[in-house]
């Protein structure tokens, strides 16, 4: 469907997806998230309410009186006989009580509780027309027409006392309009004789404050439920946040890529949605101003997006008439802890309990509740050592630490007490990972050479090569017969290196398109065969080590540090050099969501066993906890396409 044939009416309970020059309107509940229903009209006769109610709205066919209806069933409650050829608009208000009907020189006001006409206005000879309605119908922005182009005014008029204010200033038109929810202030925006929007006192019709800043036409704007905030988006690709009552700048931000759509707050404004034609839709904190996530689904641009009645999921709609509902509470920052006085390096969580381990620069590995994010155990190696890597064992009971000072040591979780040590060789200032084999008895770990440590016997760790080149890591597969390592040199690219994990001897596993890439990390897919491989680049090769050939790759576009797949293999959680982590749809090979927060390099990822939760560790201390859940967008069944 054209953009020029789609519409969204926004209500406290529901959308009308439709309208324009399309003959189907949909209903939207934004309760339930679900469409209830869909309603054909012939659109060059039927009138479809502006502004809806919480539960009713209006149509009217040509030469028929008003309806006004139910949203959910679509019943007709009451008919309001009207002239339509005179009938410009409808507009129900919020509570569902009064109905303004537009017409040419004026309006009518109408009670709907007790279905009789409230007030009827009619200015001659100059017409005014009604532009936008003030959320408790107490104020509505007019124009009155003058007998030239530039004798039109806008004006604020009082739908209690009749009273008008002018808004000197916008002779040349009105672009953009919003009254905040109590009706004190008021955004205006045009595009002659300059682009700032301008806050005005809506009581008295007197300027606030010219409002700075924006370099192109206003798309969207939203006053915060209290009024304190007010948050621009323009065609220019930036968010402006302001003092809703002052019009004080507060923050500018420029992430987007595309012109910014829509703007929306949850019920309690403590945050706010942006949608954008860049395909996609940022979530931010109010008061802090930190960007929650960044929501990827969207094939094209996001034309809106709106938070369900309860502010516990978000409703976004493409250009196209695509809509996808998301789950706010599920795609949040769960915590954020500080703890280690230097970069995070590992984590990862327990096979079954609510616990995870984490290591860091700073000499120590800690143990946390998943659940509070409260410190349980602290783990010292030493003032000046690295502790780059910590993987727990199968069994649960025992984890390893690798450190930079080539010492690799079991602990045994419930002592708190190093069970054994291993001593290795590795001349490289940079850090290898490693991974235990799927029953437990092997230790694979990277550094200037690949080393596996048999865990239940007395022996060195035994190197597989003699080679000398990087192994960034090293993993097995889910079967536990083979073992993987990833090359990262840049005097000596060798692509992968595989072994048997029988005999540990090196299996031929020559792909061309491998070659002369300088790999980062391993992941295998929870379903045994699939290994995923990332580079430096931000290549992720899709592997089939059954039948040795490459099924494809996906761009991730920054350099990879980490990543894991969820319980079942269904996702992809990948830690970027961007400071973000990504979340990808191994299905499809498509972006689901950004998350954004730390400020510095993401080194980690781990998921909860269930997958419910996803912790990632950064070069900025943090460890930041992730609901996991809703980082599926889901297509609403009954979409316009």
């Amino acid at each position: 469907m054209p953009l020029s044939a789609y519409r969204k009416v926004k209500g406290s309970d529901f959308w009308i997806l439709g309208g324009g020059w399309t003959s189907d309107n949909h209903i939207f509940n934004l309760r339930t998230s679900t469409f209830v229903r869909k309603e054909a009209f012939d659109s060059s006769t039927t009138r479809i309410s502006e502004n809806i109610g919480r539960t009713l709205y209006a149509t009217q066919v040509e030469r028929e009186p008003i309806h006004v209806r139910r949203m959910e069933t679509g019943e007709i409650v009451t008919r309001i006989d009207c002239d339509s050829s005179n009938t410009k608009a409808l507009n129900i208000s919020s509570d569902d009580r009064w109905l303004i009907i537009k017409l040419d020189a004026g309006f009518e006001l109408w009670d709907l509780r007790a279905c009789r006409l409230h007030k009827r206005f009619i200015r001659t000879p100059e017409k005014m027309v009604v532009i936008n309605i003030c959320k408790d119908f107490t104020k509505a922005v007019v124009k009155i027409e003058g007998s030239g182009p530039d004798e039109s005014r806008f004006a604020i008029y009082d739908l209690l006392t009749d009273d008008l204010s002018v808004l000197e200033g916008h002779f040349a038109g009105l672009d953009f309009c919003r009254f905040n929810a109590d009706g004190t202030r008021l955004l205006t925006s045009c595009q002659l004789p300059n682009m700032n929007p301008t806050l005005w006192n809506a009581v008295s019709g007197k300027i606030v404050a010219k409002l700075g800043g924006h370099t192109n036409l206003i798309r969207a704007a939203e006053f915060s439920p209290d009024g304190r905030k007010l948050v621009t988006g323009s065609l220019d690709h930036s968010i402006r946040v302001w003092n809703g009552m002052d019009g004080e700048s507060i923050n500018v931000i420029k992430v987007h890529r595309g012109w910014i759509t829509d703007i929306d707050f949850n019920p309690d404004g403590s945050r706010f949605v942006a949608s954008s034609e860049d395909q996609t839709i940022s979530v931010w904190e109010t008061k802090t101003g930190e960007e929650r996530a960044r929501l990827l689904g969207h094939s094209v641009g996001v034309w809106y997006a709106s938070f369900t009645t309860d502010g516990k999921g978000l409703v976004s709609v493409s250009n196209t008439g695509n809509v996808r509902t998301w789950n706010v509470q599920k795609f949040e920052l769960e915590h954020g802890i500080r703890g280690h006085k230097n970069f995070v390096y590992s984590v990862d969580h327990h096979p079954t309990q609510p616990i995870f381990l984490s290591s860091s620069w700073d000499g120590t590995a800690r143990l946390w509740d998943s659940n509070t994010g409260e410190q349980l155990d602290l783990f010292d190696h030493g003032r000046d050592v690295v502790v780059n890597h910590v993987r727990f064992h199968p069994n649960g009971k025992w984890f390893m630490t690798i450190c930079r000072t080539n010492h690799a040591q079991l602990w045994d979780l419930g002592s708190r007490k190093i069970i054994k040590s291993w001593s290795f060789i590795s001349d490289d200032w940079r850090d290898g990972r490693g991974s235990f084999s799927p029953d437990g008895s092997l230790f694979a770990m990277g550094g200037r050479h690949p080393y596996v440590i048999k865990i239940h016997e007395n022996s060195l760790p035994e190197r597989l090569t003699d080679q000398s080149k990087f192994v960034s890591d090293m993993a097995f597969s889910t079967s536990g017969d083979l073992l993987v390592a990833a090359i990262d040199d840049e005097s000596n690219p060798a692509s992968l290196q595989f072994w048997s994990t029988k005999d540990l001897k090196p299996i031929d596993f020559d792909l061309p398109d491998l070659r002369d890439n300088r790999f980062t990390r391993l992941a295998f897919h929870p379903s045994g065969r699939i290994l995923m491989a990332s580079t430096h680049a931000g290549k992720i090769f899709v592997i089939d080590t059954d039948k040795k050939c490459l099924l494809g790759s996906i761009d991730n576009g920054v350099g990879i540090y980490d990543m894991v797949f969820s319980q079942g293999g269904s996702r992809l959680a990948v830690a970027c050099a961007n400071n973000l982590v990504r979340i990808w749809d191994t299905s499809q090979s498509k972006l689901m969501a950004e998350l954004s927060g730390h400020v510095n390099y993401v080194h980690a990822v781990a998921f909860s066993p269930g997958g419910e939760l996803l912790i990632s560790g950064s070069g900025d201390k943090t460890i930041r906890f992730w609901r996991a859940d809703g980082f599926h967008a889901k297509p609403a069944e009954a979409g316009l396409r």
